[in-house]
């Protein structure tokens, strides 16, 4: 079974981003890293994941859960947005974290 689809999907727009920043200077181009958010996708995950996914894959998702550390989808938004409202041309091109984004807008 091979779970390089979303890997190879995200480099790709990682790499668009980039380029995007380069060939559009007037645009700002961010891929921001999420982090694990409480999603219905996530239930889904939990639920019917087992049998399509790597079994150490599926402990992680059932895991996280269970820890509690799956983040309210208000968090990394709300950082998302900031950055939205005021993206310096330095950040343009990269990927970062969410957790990032505050200390990256006061530098």
């Amino acid at each position: 079974m091979c779970h390089a689809g979303p890997h190879r999907s995200k480099a790709a727009l990682n790499q668009f981003n980039a380029v995007l920043s380069k060939e559009e200077p007037t645009i700002r181009t961010v891929a921001v890293r999420p982090g694990l958010v409480a999603t219905d996708m996530q239930g889904v995950v939990r639920e019917q994941g087992k049998a399509a996914m790597a079994p150490d894959q599926h402990v992680r998702f059932m895991e996280v859960h269970r820890e509690n550390k799956l983040l309210p989808a208000e968090v990394p938004a709300n950082a998302i947005a900031k950055l939205a409202l005021g993206c310096p041309r330095k950040l343009s091109g990269t990927y970062i974290s969410w957790e990032e984004i505050d200390q990256l807008l006061a530098a």
